[in-house]
């Protein structure tokens, strides 16, 4: 990369990222003295990804959450034409979290937006509303929407399919399998009830035209998949409903990773599930997801009475 690229990716000004290869920068909190790694001389200077990953990864584990990686500012960039998202000005960019930080730590650019210092300070201020940020976010991202004849009717079959998939998979359910797989706790009536929802899911008949939310589900899915393929191998029930770990000081090490395994995967699947139920409820607000799930959790709870009264028979 040149040092006018470099710029780019960092909202500075060439003159500060030629600063940073001479002289350096200091660290927020540590005050270390840090410089940009480049190749070539003054009349030609190149800088590396990998260069000025390094550079930012510094910045990061002194401030995390506020210096994402290349990648993800390149993504960022290119989805927003080197514009701001908001006011579609090119001031120099950066890069907010449209889901905050500090709620939920990620470097997601599907959560994220490239905008300008002036919208940056409004959107944490709260002067322009989370709903908004991902309404501009949408709008970037799929403008030929405008254009779709069948717009309206995609909509409202994905809707359709939204309401079946809460009713039959309450958002607060999974996010009570998840919680309680981080305290190594199994609810097994909850794993049978979400299993086969999982299977519909991922068969070839279903489908959403809502790309973006088809991953996010897929991902909430995924980390399901991944942590109930390994929960046999790890928990047991001994009689009970609650299958929990059966590891002890003595298991060996395989059987260990097995067991970080899964809580990397239960981890993710909680994250999943947040940037999951966000989304619905800023694009799909017409739905009332909440009231939704509220529904979806009592068909449940009749499911789960039924299924014990036919044990007790």
């Amino acid at each position: 990369m040149t040092v006018n690229e470099v710029a780019e990716f960092l909202g500075c000004s060439s003159e500060m990222a030629k600063t940073m290869i001479a002289d350096g920068l200091r660290l927020p909190v540590s005050g270390t003295l840090v410089k940009l790694a480049a190749n070539g001389n003054a009349d030609h200077t190149d800088i590396t990804e990998e260069h000025l990953d390094a550079f930012i990864k510094q910045f990061e584990a002194e401030e995390p959450g506020r210096h994402p990686p290349t990648k993800v500012r390149r993504e960022l960039l290119t989805d927003a034409r080197h514009r701001c998202v908001i006011c579609r000005e090119s001031h120099p960019l950066q890069y907010h979290h449209m889901v905050e930080w500090a709620k939920l730590p990620h470097h997601d650019p599907r959560h994220m937006i490239a905008i300008c210092g002036s919208c940056h300070t409004k959107c944490t201020k709260g002067m322009i509303d989370h709903k908004s940020q991902v309404m501009y976010k949408a709008k970037l991202l799929t403008p030929e929407t405008n254009n779709d004849p069948h717009a309206a009717e995609k909509r409202n079959a994905d809707k359709e399919v939204i309401t079946w998939l809460i009713k039959n998979f309450p958002l607060s359910l999974f996010e009570w399998y998840f919680s309680r797989g981080l305290i190594e706790r199994i609810e097994l009536i909850v794993d049978d009830y979400i299993a086969p929802v999982w299977k519909t899911f991922h068969s070839p008949m279903f489908h959403l035209h809502d790309k973006e939310l088809w991953k996010l589900y897929a991902a909430v899915f995924d980390c399901y998949g991944a942590a109930h393929a390994i929960a046999p191998e790890l928990f047991h029930a001994a009689g009970s409903t609650t299958a929990k770990l059966m590891l002890n000081d003595m298991s060996d090490s395989e059987d260990w990773a097995k067991h970080r395994k899964f809580r990397q995967h239960v981890h993710e699947g909680r994250n999943a599930l947040q940037m999951l139920n966000a989304y619905l409820n800023d694009a799909y607000f017409d739905l009332k997801v909440n009231e939704l799930d509220i529904r979806g959790s009592g068909e449940f709870v009749k499911w789960r009475d039924k299924a014990n009264e036919d044990d007790e028979e």
